[in-house]
C-alpha cells in the first residue's frame, strides 16, 4: 500500500507543531510542544508519534530550519491564511500572537488579501511573556484563563515588558491579589497589540485570533471586551501553521515524489556558535 498522507511542521521560536493530513483533507493526528531551543531532540519524540510509513509527503512554513527532507517550503503568512480560510469561510481580520511576535493579516471586503503588519523588535504582549509572568506568579498556564475570569484588575504600563514588570509588582505591593496581577498582564498585552500594530477602528468585523496564545479564553474574552466584537477561535488555533502547510501541499496533487523518509532527523547533527566581528554589536 503506498502511502498517502501529508506532513505539516511548523518550527517557530519556542514551539514546534506536526500535523498529519489524510488524502481528503482530515486531520488524523497532531502534536504541539516547546522545543527550549532543542530542536532536534523535540523533533525526535514528537515525530516519534508519527507513523512515517503512511506519509507521502511533507510541507514545511519558512520559518523551518533546514533539518528535514520536505517537499515544498511555504510562506508563514500564506499558511496562516490556508488554515484560517479551511475553517472560516469569510475572515476581516486574523490576530497573530506568537511566541516572541505578533501581528495582524488584514483583507478587503471581498476578502482579498490587503496587508500584514507586525511588531519590529519589542517583545511586549506575546506569548512568551505571559509565560514568564505566570510562572512568576505561580499560575500553570492550564489555569490562567479560570483564575482571569471575572476578575477586576488595575492597568500596567502596555509599552515594555520592564515597565509592565514594574507595575506588576508595585500593585502586589499594594496589596493586590495574584488572580488580579495576571489579569492585568492580559489586558497589557491587548492594549500592547492595539498599540503597536493596529488600533480597533483599523481591524475588520470578522475576526480570528490564531496561534498558541489564543487558547487562553480569558486573553480572547480581553479582545472581545475592547474590540465589541466576538473572536473567532479555532480549536487548531496553536496548529495553523503546520495545518496550513499540509492543505497548501494537499492541493499540490503529488503523485510521485522524491520524499523518502525523515531519516535526517534521527542523525546527530553538530552545532557550533561563532560571534561576529563585523560590527560592534557582535552578534552571536
Amino acid at each position: 500500500m503506498n502511502p498517502a498522507n501529508i506532513l505539516g511542521i511548523d518550527i517557530g521560536s519556542v514551539s514546534i507543531c506536526i500535523a498529519e493530513l489524510s488524502p481528503e483533507k482530515d486531520l488524523i493526528r497532531k502534536s504541539y510542544g516547546f522545543h527550549r531551543g532543542a530542536i532536534n531532540d523535540t523533533l525526535k519524540v514528537m515525530l516519534g508519534d508519527f507513523n512515517l510509513s503512511e506519509i507521502r509527503a511533507v510541507a514545511a512554513t519558512t520559518s523551518t530550519p533546514s533539518i528535514l527532507k520536505i517537499n515544498r517550503k511555504y510562506d508563514n503568512r500564506v499558511s496562516i491564511i490556508a488554515a484560517c480560510r479551511h475553517f472560516h469561510e469569510k475572515i476581516g481580520s486574523i490576530l497573530l500572537v506568537g511566541g516572541e511576535k505578533f501581528g495582524l493579516i488584514q483583507f478587503d471586503t471581498d476578502g482579498n488579501y490587503l496587508h500584514f503588519k507586525a511588531n519590529t523588535s519589542c517583545a511586549a504582549g506575546t506569548g512568551s511573556f505571559i509565560e514568564e509572568q505566570a510562572q512568576k506568579l505561580g499560575c500553570p498556564l492550564s489555569e490562567y484563563s479560570s483564575r482571569t475570569e471575572h476578575q477586576k484588575s488595575p492597568m500596567t504600563s502596555d509599552r515594555c515588558t520592564v515597565f509592565m514588570e514594574r507595575d506588576l509588582n508595585h500593585y502586589l505591593n499594594e496589596g493586590y491579589t495574584v488572580n488580579e496581577a495576571l489579569t492585568a498582564v492580559l489586558h497589557s498585552v491587548r492594549e500592547n497589540y492595539l498599540t503597536k500594530v493596529a488600533d480597533e477602528n483599523s481591524i475588520g468585523n470578522v475576526i480570528s485570533f490564531q496561534g498558541a496564545t489564543a487558547r487562553n479564553k480569558a486573553l480572547v474574552a480581553a479582545f472581545e471586551q475592547r474590540l465589541g466584537r466576538p473572536i473567532l477561535v479555532s480549536r487548531y488555533c496553536h496548529l495553523t501553521g503546520a495545518l496550513g502547510t499540509a492543505l497548501l501541499l494537499s492541493e499540490q496533487n503529488i503523485l510521485l515524489t522524491k520524499f523518502r523518509g525523515l531519516g535526517l532527523y534521527e542523525k546527530t547533527i553538530p552545532i557550533q556558535s561563532e560571534v561576529c566581528e563585523l560590527c560592534t554589536n557582535h552578534c552571536k
